[in-house]
């Protein structure tokens, strides 16, 4: 292996103003860091591989979906959100900011209201349960996976589910 593969706990994100489970793989050392920089593209690609065998565990366990919703596409202010099954796609598409939001739930989430913000439609993500995430690529510095939920057990999940995979704990952020 030429990176590490680590995991955290956020008590509050202060982007999205609730907790969060981060897992994050890269270097650790020169030899590490020069292996990535000459190996990118590789490394991407185990990467997103290793965060979908993250995700399909959790999905499975949790008999839960993937949603996305873009917020480019919606109509008159409501939401279109669309099902991705974890298995059949590559989550490097993710990876544009500020254009996916990433929804795992149950069933397919729906709302009423029109979303005047982005930070409004978070609020009430949060308020019904979902957990959101994303992928973040730092390229040579290594990339992350992020989820983000009011839900301390489903932090709890993703934490063991990490583990099994290889991922080590980082820090002193615990699960409250």
């Amino acid at each position: 292996m030429n990176y590490q593969f680590e995991m955290n706990y956020i008590d509050k994100s202060v982007i999205r103003k609730v907790p969060a489970f981060n897992t994050c793989i890269g270097p650790n050392n020169p030899q590490e860091f020069g292996w990535v920089a000459n190996n990118i593209d590789d490394f991407r690609t185990q990467s997103i591989e290793i965060y979908q065998k993250l995700l399909a565990a959790f999905l499975t366990e949790n008999g839960m979906k993937l949603y996305v919703y873009d917020i480019n596409k919606n109509i008159h202010g409501h939401p279109l959100f669309q099902e991705i099954p974890v298995g059949n796609v590559d989550l490097a598409f993710l990876n544009q900011r500020n254009r996916f939001i990433a929804i795992l739930s149950e069933h397919k989430p729906s709302s009423s209201r029109i979303f005047e913000d982005q930070d409004m439609f978070f609020e009430i993500m949060y308020e019904k349960g979902y957990a959101l995430f994303e992928i973040n690529d730092f390229f040579t510095e290594g990339n992350s996976m992020t989820f983000y939920c009011r839900n301390y057990e489903v932090l709890s999940q993703l934490e063991q589910i990490a583990k099994t995979i290889g991922f080590q704990k980082t820090g002193d952020g615990s699960v409250s």
